[in-house]
Order: C-alpha cells, then structure tokens, then sequence
C-alpha cells in the first residue's frame, strides 16, 4: 500500500489488491444502507457485492483509487473510488448486470445525469470521483473530506483537466460544496420516472442526484 496522507490515526493509501475484498464489503454495506439512490432502487445485498468486486478490482488496476485505514486495527474505514469513464481499460459489468433489475433503474438515473452535458470524451481528461463512503463508527471526522481532497491531488498528478461527482446523496452534495465544485445538472428523485414508474418517489428528504463539475 503507498500511503500518501496520514492524519488523526488514519492513514490514507492507494487503494490496491490487498485491500479489494474489505474495500468491496464496505462499499455495499454502506451504500445499501445509506446511499439514497442505491437504498431506494431495492437492489439485493447478494447481487449489490457483486457489483462493488467488479469496480474495487478494477479500481485496483488503475491506481487513481483511495482508501482510508485506521491505524489502531489495520482495517479499511473509508474509501474513494475514481474512474477515468473514458479509459481504455474498461470495468467489466456482465458479471453483475443482468442478475438485477435494480442495475437497470441505476444506470438509467445516472445516465441521464450526463444528458446534454458536454464532455472531451477521451480518456485522461475527466476524473470521476465515482463512490465514496465512510464507516458509520468514523462519519463527521473530515475523513471523507479528506478523502475528496486527496483525490484532487491525485487527478492532477494524473494530469487530468477536470473532476466530476455525482452527488445522489446529502453528504456528497455538502462535501462538493465546500469544496467550490460547481452543480451544472440535477434529476429530482420524486419526478424521475423509468418505465412509467416513479421508483424514488418517496425520497423527500433530497431533491436528487446532481453532478458536480471542477476545472483543474
């Protein structure tokens, strides 16, 4: 593990093979617990760590990936997974795709996020801040933050143009906030609808996804 920042007994590192399997069951436990618009879509547990293998493993490969580890256990307590979506080295979802409905209701959502927004589609150029979390025990220390903040560094060692998040939950939206990101697109969860059906309609608490942008 190459660390890169160490700060209040947690050390932040790149994410690499070691550390896929913790990194992957952190992921899903999170994100089906908290994670709005992955809570919502009903997606099951079993197929969900399907879906975070495949992207920790890929993440691992490309070596833009984060994770935070507490010093005292040795254990991943936080993660930030970054993406080039237009590099050559693909993520691999036939593995996951088809086993649930859900993913369908996901990549619809997110997709659409992305409609009429203008992108240099090749690769080197965006760096997506894909997923975050954090481990409900470490929340509200600056860790996922940190996490963020380091990512930024990473994607202009990378030599990247410009960072992308999506933000389909509260706490993302207030980290890219601060951060001076600038919203330059939303989908109202209540409104969205997929195949005639309103499938986040009782999410009243969060307006809805909206995608962040930051020129480096």
């Amino acid at each position: 593990m190459k660390e890169v920042h160490k700060e209040s007994k947690i050390i932040y590192s790149r994410l690499d093979y070691s550390r896929i399997q913790e990194v992957a069951e952190l992921f899903a436990n999170l994100f089906i617990q908290e994670e709005y618009l992955i809570k919502n879509s009903k997606v099951s547990y079993e197929n969900y760590i399907l879906a975070t293998t495949v992207r920790a493993k890929h993440a691992a490969t490309t070596g833009l990936s984060l994770v935070a580890i507490c010093e005292n256990t040795n254990k991943v307590i936080g993660f930030c997974i970054n993406i080039d979506p237009y590099s050559e080295i693909k993520v691999d979802r036939s593995s996951y795709a088809d086993k649930d409905p859900a993913f369908e209701i996901i990549n619809s959502a997110l997709s659409g996020l992305y409609d009429g927004v203008n992108l240099e589609e090749k690769p080197g150029v965006n760096f997506s801040i894909y997923a975050l979390g954090v481990a409900s025990e470490f929340q509200n220390k600056g860790i996922a933050s940190n996490l963020f903040k380091i990512s930024e560094q990473v994607a202009i060692e990378n030599s990247f143009s410009v960072i992308l998040t999506d933000a389909t939950s509260p706490g993302t939206k207030k980290i890219a906030e601060k951060l001076k990101y600038t919203a330059i697109n939303e989908i109202s969860y209540k409104d969205y609808v997929f195949k005639g059906k309103k499938p986040f309609e009782n999410i009243i608490d969060y307006y809805g996804p909206i995608l962040f942008k930051k020129d480096l």
